[in-house]
């Protein structure tokens, strides 16, 4: 991280760092991205995703004009938690506070919804018996959606999947080996129990 910052220094010289994901949360493993939005007086909104000594990233660099005005807190919802590292104009800080404001203005779905939300899933899981290429791909497809609709289903806002994943697993270890399974192996009953314990989960 060190020499990452070092070349966001030399080449930007930013007046504002804000760290996210992984790197900011000291949860990085081999393979992960440096998530980053800095500041800085560039000639305009640029993307860097070069890789430093194995490192890829991920960094977004906007001009203070870009940050000068509104900023819409759904454009920046993956820099929520993020570290503040510099922030010379106060930029950072409202992007981390239309961050938070973003999920926590959220609204909660109804009783009705949830339900709807998890017969969506039993009839992609009665559609994956095919078992050919449109059967997998919607063996793959439930699977994605419904762990944004189990973090529905408990009212907690979802956050992608790393944070969705590790929230799965600490408030429902049950469902997060039934999740698991019905992820490494193809069977029909794995992804039946999984879809059968998010209906159990309604309120």
């Amino acid at each position: 991280m060190e020499k990452i910052l070092q070349y966001l220094q030399e080449t930007y010289h930013p007046v504002g760092i804000l760290v996210y994901g992984s790197f900011a949360e000291g949860t990085e493993k081999e393979g992960s991205d440096f998530d980053a939005i800095l500041e800085a007086k560039v000639p305009q909104d640029l993307h860097d995703s070069i890789c430093i000594e194995g490192t890829r990233l991920d960094v977004f660099v906007y001009t203070p004009a870009s940050l000068a005005g509104f900023l819409d807190g759904k454009s920046f919802c993956r820099a929520d938690g993020g570290k503040i590292l510099k922030d010379e104009s106060g930029a950072m800080q409202k992007i981390l506070d239309a961050a938070a404001e973003y999920f926590s203005l959220l609204p909660l779905k109804t009783a009705a919804e949830k339900a709807q939300a998890v017969d969506w899933c039993e009839k992609m899981r009665q559609r994956t018996s095919r078992r050919d290429a449109e059967g997998f791909f919607r063996w793959h497809w439930v699977l994605t959606e419904s762990l944004e609709i189990f973090c529905e289903i408990n009212d907690s806002p979802y956050r992608g999947p790393k944070k969705a994943l590790r929230y799965l697993q600490s408030t429902d270890p049950e469902g997060y080996a039934l999740y698991e399974t019905a992820l490494c192996q193809f069977r029909p009953e794995a992804l039946r129990a999984w879809i059968s314990h998010l209906r159990e989960r309604i309120k």
